[in-house]
């Protein structure tokens, strides 16, 4: 067995990602490995710049570690790069989706460009920005009612509301896109 092994490093940073329970680069769980399994290796922060012998040639030969042209440890990505990687493709998958979609078509009318920063929370603006909910349209793919408006002068869709129907017309309900346009955005 070793006898105890001491690293003294004037990183604090890496002692302190040492002693975190987070997400860590592969690195840092490596060294934690490997503390682990050698009881006998202590980490010791010494104070930088401040004439400890052998700190300043440590320094020098980490410094000169940066004009050689081979690499000698490949570190490998964190977790939170990958993560953040996928999230970044998710998202341009998601704004290709969108913009090249078929579907959705309304809400893409009212909002081309979208943003994660807009978030709706209100039930009813939802049901109309989707198209979902009580309108008789919707309804009737659903659960095979009758999609005709009871004013009788078309579909019960988002679009007759807001636009044509008599009824809603008649209860004062003076609605507009650009009353919608302006609540989304």
């Amino acid at each position: 067995m070793l006898e105890d092994i001491y690293i003294f490093t004037d990183s604090r940073s890496v002692l302190t990602a040492l002693e975190s329970k987070k997400n860590e680069p592969s690195i840092i769980k490596e060294i934690k490995n490997l503390l682990k399994e050698n009881l006998n290796i202590k980490m010791c922060w010494v104070k930088a710049h401040v004439g400890i012998t052998g700190n300043k040639e440590a320094d020098r030969l980490a410094n000169s570690a940066i004009d050689r042209e081979e690499i000698d440890f490949n570190i490998k990505p964190s977790i939170m790069w990958f993560k953040k990687k996928l999230k970044t493709l998710i998202k341009y998958e998601w704004l290709n989706r969108w913009e090249t979609s078929l579907k959705s078509r309304f809400l893409f009318g009212l909002m081309p460009e979208n943003s994660e920063d807009r978030s709706l929370g209100n039930f009813y603006i939802n049901q109309i920005l989707t198209k979902h909910g009580w309108f008789l349209e919707h309804q009737s793919r659903l659960f095979a009612k009758i999609a005709n408006c009871d004013c009788g002068l078309g579909l019960g869709t988002v679009t007759h509301y807001i636009y044509g129907c008599l009824i809603l017309l008649k209860l004062g309900r003076n609605f507009s896109l650009e009353t919608l346009q302006h609540l989304v955005s």
